[in-house]
């Protein structure tokens, strides 16, 4: 499984406020499974990586999870932006935890930082979308608008740092580049 870091995280140290959970204190939910109530306990921790790099961590279960695994693929590449028209971003996430929110009006792929990264780079890539989120959307998947998997949404704001290498702020959520 794969959410961000500061929702589950080995070393919540750094975190002053709203620190993550510990792995052995989280407990995931399939909300779209037969069992929508049944509890999954994190076994172990195989990469994460915090906040202020990729934010992310990608565990194992316990348990075997109620599905086999995703359909959902990433992609190689992401597609220029800005371009006219704009690509589109869709957000799925779980907010709330009995349902899961999608996200399909406004949704323009606003930039990425792919050009200014460069091919050599093993820092994370990041992109902004105009698609809307509600709090407590970390960890859900981005999408393409072929729904291949391009991010993994951690963050929005109406003063996001531009990642384009102008100078400034924008309204914008953003996604670590899968």
């Amino acid at each position: 499984c794969l959410t961000n870091d500061h929702v589950i995280s080995e070393h919540p140290e750094p975190y002053k406020l709203n620190r993550p959970l510990a792995p052995d204190d989280a407990v995931v939910r399939f909300t779209l499974s037969t069992d929508k109530n049944r509890e999954y306990d994190v076994k172990s921790v195989l990469w994460s990586s915090p906040y202020d790099a990729h934010d992310t961590c990608l565990f194992e279960l316990k348990q075997s999870p109620p599905v086999e695994r995703s359909k959902l693929t990433p992609v190689r590449r992401l597609p220029p932006a800005p371009a006219d028209p704009a690509a589109n971003v869709f957000v799925i996430s779980h907010p709330n935890s009995d349902e899961p929110s999608y996200s399909f009006q406004n949704t323009n792929l606003l930039m990425h930082d792919a050009a200014m990264r460069g091919d050599a780079t093993l820092g994370p890539g990041y992109l902004h979308y105009s698609t809307g989120t509600i709090k407590g959307s970390s960890g859900g998947v981005a999408l393409n608008g072929q729904l291949g998997m391009i991010g993994l949404h951690h963050a929005g704001g109406n003063e996001m740092r531009r990642i384009d290498g102008k100078p400034g702020v924008h309204a914008a959520n953003e996604a670590v580049w899968i």
